[in-house]
């Protein structure tokens, strides 16, 4: 063996160690988006337990009385004792810091179109998650077709 055909294989040996490096980094980044992209659906999912549990909130406000003493909730399971005044007007934030009265009945309306559009939001980012998971794989089969057939 001379020294070109030594030159030529360490040359090849060079290459092959990038491209497998390239694919396996790009392998990572993918791994990465899929828990970036898993964290977020399971923040949506939140967000939708939680609107639904608002909307049943406000049935039961709705069935509630006058006078009736119930917790107010200040913050993150921070309460204060209140006295029920009214069971028909709310003051619902609207965004912008912009605050109007509405209906228990128009609430839950806003409530409703609110969870229908975290559900397509949830929908589409369940559909990335899928064509992330699909590359990812992809990439993975990639990585191990290159390594096998240098063992070969």
């Amino acid at each position: 063996m001379d020294t070109h055909d030594s030159e030529d294989k360490s040359q090849e040996q060079q290459e092959f160690e990038k491209a497998v490096q390239e694919k396996y980094m790009e392998l990572q980044m993918a791994s990465n988006e899929l828990k970036q992209m898993q964290a977020q659906l399971k923040a949506i999912d939140q967000q939708m337990i939680d609107l639904s549990s608002v909307a049943e909130s406000l049935d039961e406000l709705k069935a509630s009385k006058v006078g009736k003493e119930m917790l107010v909730p200040i913050s993150g399971g921070i309460f204060v004792k209140g006295i029920l005044k009214d069971t028909e007007t709310l003051i619902v934030n609207v965004g912008a810091n912009v605050a109007v009265k509405k209906s228990v009945d128009e609430t839950k309306q806003l409530l409703n179109k609110r969870l229908k559009e975290t559900e397509e939001i949830r929908a589409q980012a369940l559909s990335e998650l899928e064509n992330m998971a699909v590359h990812a794989h992809q990439l993975e089969s990639e990585l191990g077709e290159m390594i096998g057939q240098k063992e070969e």
